[in-house]
């Protein structure tokens, strides 16, 4: 159609957040700008660190194992991203050392997901730099807008967005950003007290499998792989370990990693 060919180059972290945020949305409830999380299992992400520890928590084996993380990228991670990689292996083994039994997970927090959803509205009109959106390198700002008026099509993914806001990208190994945050709070509520019983528990144990066995496995891998040309191996991975997830959630997010939106 265009008489040349296209290069789609997109952020693999946040093609990896999408599917669970959609997945969330579809078996647990949607999200709120105003409170955060509002179904019944993930409402209760809040609290996780309040909870008690389980010391009779099922181990949730399964799925292939994460990467091992060179010395050279495990020096310049976050804590928190470290804790998460003990957090998952610990789990899917069933035995859960003492030091992550009194481990705080990173705050749940949607406010830099809806700034960045107004900054782009904001752009899309071609409206001046609004004062209300986090961003904060405003001459980034404006370079986009031109952009805009030149009829690019601007693509801003959340860990793009967050390079333009006071809190650091997750390039810079400093960033929890938001699902992280929830894939973490998730897994630890598995190891909890939190009083899920049915449909709820079950809902639970999805979601914990799935950042088990698919966003945590493609979140390490990123971090481990994360030339260019890597990018389509992510994708096909993805699809790959989707095949071992119940039909539900393969029928949730399949449109959502072939599609990357």
């Amino acid at each position: 159609m265009l008489g040349r060919k296209l290069f789609w180059s997109i952020c693999v972290l946040h093609t990896n957040e999408l599917p669970l945020r959609h997945l969330i949305t579809s078996i647990d409830g949607p999200t709120s700008s105003d409170t955060g999380f509002t179904g019944p299992v993930c409402s209760l992400l809040s609290s996780v660190n309040e909870m008690q520890y389980n010391a009779e928590f099922r181990g949730v084996p399964g799925g292939e194992d994460l990467t091992e993380i060179p010395e050279y990228i495990l020096v310049n991670m976050s804590t928190d991203q470290q804790v998460s990689y003990q957090l998952v292996q610990a789990v899917k083994r069933g035995v859960f050392p003492s030091e992550l039994q009194e481990i705080k997970c990173g705050k749940v927090s949607h406010s830099l997901i809806y700034n960045t959803w107004i900054a782009e509205a904001w752009l899309s009109t071609g409206s001046n730099y609004p004062p209300s959106c986090q961003y904060q390198n405003k001459a980034l700002f404006l370079r986009l807008a031109l952009l805009s008026g030149c009829g690019y099509r601007l693509v801003m993914p959340s860990c793009a967005a967050m390079s333009c806001t006071n809190r650091p990208g997750p390039g810079s190994g400093k960033s929890f950003h938001l699902w992280l945050a929830t894939a973490q709070s998730l897994v630890y509520m598995w190891t909890r007290k939190h009083g899920l019983t049915g449909k709820e528990l079950n809902t639970l144990e999805i979601l914990v499998m799935y950042c088990l066995q698919v966003y945590f496995k493609l979140y390490y891998d990123i971090k481990v792989n994360h030339r260019l040309e890597d990018g389509p191996k992510h994708i096909l991975t993805q699809l790959r370990v989707m095949r071992s997830q119940p039909k539900k959630v393969q029928t949730a997010v399949t449109f959502y990693v072939r599609t990357g939106a």
